[in-house]
């Protein structure tokens, strides 16, 4: 079914009965007042090294969602009921029920929500991120450690407050009945690459080249694609073995495995919540990285309810205390919206501690990774065989897109003739794993880099050198056959990170460094990951006020990553200035575009939905997968030329005497600074000057576009003052003057076929990393005491948040290789006891703090901005684990490395 404008009612996204409507409590946003804390910034700040929210954070404004309470907003019931939710610490007993009596004599009266009332409400959970039952129903086996079993209510926060010392004792009152019974589960997803070179500068045999497309409307014929991809994937796979078989390479065999982690964000996942019976509206405040999708979620799951009606939600969504993509289509926004709907008008509000969120937050996922390769005697990669398992939890929350993604990633930069890549996530009773940071491609690209020096080792080559003589050439096909469009610069890092003296002189360090008693190594690893996602849709919207003020609009959120700051900057490019003020995750003004979306099943199928000059194929994604950077920066740049070609230019011009249509001939004549417009002769006219005249003579004043990036992206034309705009955007809408926004009909526009969809993002950014360790001969201590890296991301919008993100990555990295683990000294994170006594964060003496180096290289010219947030925390395991084996000669395959694996190491 095909929605039209009028069914969003001021919406991104409309799925049943209730309209969503997002919005961000950030400077300048919200309400009819400020909040406390919460007044604009001015652009000057902007101009130099603050961040947008920079200010308000320093000053302790309120920002994040733990800082509100129902106070804050008008309207709002300011009586706050306290919410609890209790999980399950076993997955080996069915569940009997609670203890009522027992838990009313200690806690006093509160207010329970339990499967039992889901099931009555007919609530439930959509796959793939919800299991049927999301509630643990009496008579059930919980299905993963930290399933939720009740939502307990108290009716004040004093009486919570009372009763809070004891909190960590409900799950005493937690009755079970016999066994679990053992059932098997199936995966969440897998996928299966081959790919073969050929003589050919394409490839012989991929999958982007040889998969079916979509295009089918006979079953049949499908059926048949099926079987001869099948059939052509057993040829090659045969034709690979034969020419393994009776080659003279070197073959190198391992298997490598990581450990699952919590994301370990400063703010643990908290939210306020309230159902309006009068409006019949559902309004939430959190942190979140998807609200749009928070908000479907808790559509579906109370679509065919008989709980009180949904008309509308409206999520006000905060600034992250950290996100990694564990606040990425997490269940908590569910939560608040059950204890609001059990509990109409008045307000409820849920904060999870750290053991909660130990016990309920989303993980990375553990993985296991059979992985060989085989090497010609000069060094030239001929063969890589990559078997990924992932330990997807007890729910899929994006594990059958993470195995894929890692899959995808499997062989980074480098040219192997010949790969075979597999990949699966599996249930189990585990605590579910989600979208963390690197999202499969960390696991995947730790083996391969690993397996890399081993082979370096058995050939006596550097390891720099041997990843220098296989890096993709141009702009290459991956593994999966998918061609990139833009250069790796894999050898521009490979070859800054050889010239470190870090690296160069790595063996007289250790000479220098070694003793009877500690051990002194250096070792090297390169990350190479996609950004973006296959299928990427983008909103925008920039303004300018009658006094010259630049406002940008956004449905992105910024969760750590700066793009409240970058996307401001970006626009500098344009006007010579950034955004005054910047409202992020909101989705009530790009209603005005008239977008209208359905997917396409057939290349036909997208032909005739274009006709329609306000259908895209996706609206609009989550901020996930690094997307600020390049795709969400490039609909930016996009409305702020539309407001300058077609507002600021001819308003200028007009204010010269000269006609409006010399403009596009006299370029060379005039430009934009922080100050306004600059013509050749002298002259220059503010933007309060400019703004002025583009309100008085109706010019545009307003631009609010959407672009849809698949392959390449969407190019359009708009008819804008009586001539054709081209451009890559496939939606517009304008205002002119202070007339209210009218959406413009493209009269073309072309879409990339629809098979792109089989691929993945082929744009990618490189980082290298160079890790010196010391190791304790006696206790097994290791130390990490200095590291370079090297990172290749375009052109830096603001140098110091880039730094920000390689420096977080880095410590991160160390957390993953040295010091956390979920399940420590025989108690599981799903128990519910779970916290920081367990759980070792390193500390900034662990991290070489002052000592490392993180290089941004210069961008090569031409190039554009590049994500980077994750790239930059995959290779820092594999930089540690391959400085080990230097300094001990022993190759350690299982994270995390503790000490008593080093001195077990060492006495072998």
């Amino acid at each position: 079914m095909i929605l039209n404008r009028r069914e969003f009612l001021k919406t991104s996204y409309r799925t049943g009965v209730a309209a969503i409507v997002i919005r961000y409590l950030n400077p300048g946003n919200a309400f009819s007042s400020p909040l406390p804390g919460q007044a604009a910034l001015a652009s000057q700040s902007l101009a130099g090294k603050q961040l947008y929210e920079g200010r308000i954070k320093a000053t302790g404004g309120k920002i994040y969602a733990i800082d509100f309470r129902a106070k804050d907003f008008p309207g709002w019931p300011t009586n706050e009921r306290r919410g609890v939710i209790l999980r399950a610490p076993r997955v080996d007993l069915v569940y009997k029920g609670l203890d009522l009596e027992q838990m009313r004599q200690q806690y006093g009266d509160f207010k329970l929500v339990t499967g039992q009332d889901l099931n009555q409400w007919g609530c439930l959970g959509a796959p793939p991120f919800l299991k049927p039952e999301f509630y643990v129903s009496p008579g059930a086996s919980p299905a993963y450690f930290g399933q939720p079993i009740a939502l307990i209510s108290f009716k004040s926060v004093d009486d919570f407050l009372a009763v809070k010392s004891k909190l960590p004792e409900l799950k005493r009152y937690i009755q079970y009945e016999g066994n679990s019974p053992q059932l098997a589960e199936p995966n969440y997803g897998s996928s299966s690459f081959v790919f073969y070179q050929g003589k050919g500068r394409e490839p012989e045999f991929s999958f982007m080249k040889d998969v079916p497309g979509t295009d089918f409307t006979d079953t049949s014929a499908a059926l048949l694609a099926k079987d001869r991809y099948q059939a052509l994937t057993n040829r090659y796979s045969q034709k690979i073995q034969d020419e393994l078989d009776q080659s003279g390479w070197l073959k190198l065999k391992s298997s490598y495995s990581t450990q699952s982690v919590d994301p370990m964000f400063l703010e643990p996942e908290n939210g306020l919540s309230w159902y309006d019976s009068k409006s019949q509206t559902l309004s939430l405040v959190l942190g979140t990285q998807s609200p749009q999708e928070d908000a479907v979620a808790i559509e579906a799951f109370f679509s065919k309810a008989n709980t009180p009606p949904i008309k509308r939600i409206v999520v006000h969504c905060c600034f992250l205390g950290g996100g990694f993509g564990g606040k990425d289509s997490s269940d908590f926004s569910l939560h608040l919206a059950i204890a609001a709907l059990a509990e109409p008008d008045v307000s409820h509000r849920i904060v999870h501690t750290r053991s909660d969120q130990f016990q309920g937050g989303l993980k990375r996922h553990a993985s296991k990774t059979d992985i060989s390769m085989a090497v010609d005697s000069n060094g030239q990669f001929q063969y890589l065989r990559s078997e990924m398992t992932l330990d997807g939890g007890g729910q899929n929350n994006y594990s059958f897109a993470v195995q894929s993604v890692g899959a995808r990633n499997a062989s980074g930069a480098y040219h192997f003739p010949r790969s075979q890549i597999d990949a699966v996530a599996n249930a189990s009773k585990n605590i579910p794993a989600g979208s963390m940071r690197g999202f499969g491609s960390f696991q995947s690209s730790f083996a391969l880099e690993c397996l890399i020096d081993e082979a370096a080792q058995a050939l006596k080559m550097d390891p720099i050198e041997i990843r220098l003589k296989n890096c993709l050439p141009g702009n290459p096909y991956t593994q999966t056959g998918v061609q990139l469009v833009i250069p790796t610069h894999a050898q521009k890092v490979l070859t800054a990170a050889r010239q470190s003296s870090l690296w160069r002189d790595r063996a007289s360090h250790k000479k220098q460094k070694s003793n009877s008693e500690i051990l002194y190594g250096t070792g090297f690893a390169a990350a190479f990951k996609t950004f973006g996602k296959h299928e990427n849709g983008c909103l925008a919207g920039v303004e300018i006020s009658p006094n010259g003020m630049i406002k940008l609009y956004t449905p992105s959120v910024d969760m750590g990553n700066g793009s409240a700051t970058t996307l401001s900057l970006s626009i500098s490019s344009i006007f010579g200035r950034p955004a005054d003020e910047v409202q992020i995750g909101v989705t009530d003004y790009f209603d005005a575009l008239n977008l209208v979306t359905t997917p396409a099943k057939s290349e036909k199928e997208q032909g005739e939905l274009s006709l329609n000059p306000f259908w895209t194929p996706s609206l609009v994604i989550s901020s996930a997968a690094s997307t600020s950077a390049y795709h969400l920066r490039h609909t930016v740049l996009e409305a702020a030329k539309v407001i300058r070609d077609f507002g600021l230019i001819p308003a200028a011009f007009l204010l010269l005497g000269i006609p409006a249509a010399d403009a596009q001939s006299r370029s060379d004549d005039y430009s934009f600074d922080a100050n306004g417009f600059n013509y050749k002769d002298g002259r220059k006219f503010s933007f309060a000057q400019l703004a002025a005249a583009a309100y008085q003579n109706d010019l545009m004043t307003g631009a609010l576009v959407h672009g849809y990036y698949r392959e390449s992206w969407a190019e359009a034309s708009f008819v804008l003052s009586q001539r054709s705009y081209d451009t890559e955007i496939d939606a517009l809408s304008i205002r002119r003057g202070a007339n209210q926004y009218v959406a413009v009909p493209r009269t073309r526009v072309k879409y990339s076929p629809l098979r792109s969809l089989n691929g993945d993002a082929n744009r990618m950014s490189s980082y290298a990393a160079i890790v010196s360790v010391t190791v304790n001969r006696s206790t097994g201590e290791i130390r990490v005491v200095d590291a370079e890296t090297f990172l290749d991301c375009g052109p830096p919008i603001q140098k110091e948040i880039v730094e920000g993100q390689m420096l977080g990555a880095f410590a991160m990295g160390i957390g993953q290789t040295l010091t956390e683990d979920l399940s420590l000294d025989n108690q599981s994170a799903g128990q519910g006891e779970f916290n920081l006594h367990l759980y070792k964060l390193p500390t900034a003496r662990e991290c070489a703090v002052g000592v490392a180096k993180f290089n941004i290289l210069d961008a090569t010219q031409g190039d554009e901005p590049r994500g980077m947030s994750e790239v930059v925390f995959n290779p820092i395991s594999a930089a540690i684990v391959n400085a080990l084996a230097d300094a001990t000669q022993y190759r350690f395959k299982s994270l995390p490395i503790r000490q008593a694996d080093v001195k077990k190491a060492l006495s072998t």
